[in-house]
């Protein structure tokens, strides 16, 4: 109806003695963002992923310029080295280098991860938190995780 017509022109619907749009009106404008807010300049980089890969879990390292792991919950993972480039797919693509979690499978699916200066800790959803030592993938592409 008029409401909605109003809106659409993005006209302010104002009844007569309304206290809402009486303060709407003595609202202050928002302040203009402060400098550096959404500042520009982010390179997005494409990706080139496993094959059927769908993580459900992003770790960021602890510095800029860190690997990057992505995790499923079954605990196949894929380490991403953001300053690396892949000269096979696209000149500004990224390639993600698969790995698994060794001794995850026992425990149940991942239910939440995280990277600390000592590896990876990992919580199922049985509950169980594993610890995964290093900050590397081994050279064989398996991760070994404990209790």
């Amino acid at each position: 109806g008029e409401l909605a017509d109003k809106i659409q022109a993005g006209e302010a619907y104002r009844a007569g003695g309304d206290s809402l749009s009486q303060a709407i009106s003595a609202s202050p404008a928002l302040p203009p963002p402060q400098p550096g807010f959404m500042v520009p300049g982010f390179k997005v980089q494409g990706v080139a992923w496993p094959s059927l890969f769908e993580p459900r879990h992003l770790l960021c390292g602890p510095h800029s310029g860190s690997p990057i792991i992505a995790l499923t919950p079954r605990g196949v993972g894929a380490l991403v080295r953001p300053g690396l480039q892949a000269a096979s797919v696209a000149e500004h693509e990224l390639s993600a280098e698969p790995f698994a979690l060794e001794g995850l499978g026992e425990w149940g699916p991942l239910a939440g991860a995280t990277r600390t200066q000592h590896g990876l800790q990992l919580l199922t959803t049985t509950g169980k938190l594993l610890h995964c030592p290093g900050h590397e993938v081994p050279a064989s592409g398996a991760w070994p995780c404990q209790e």
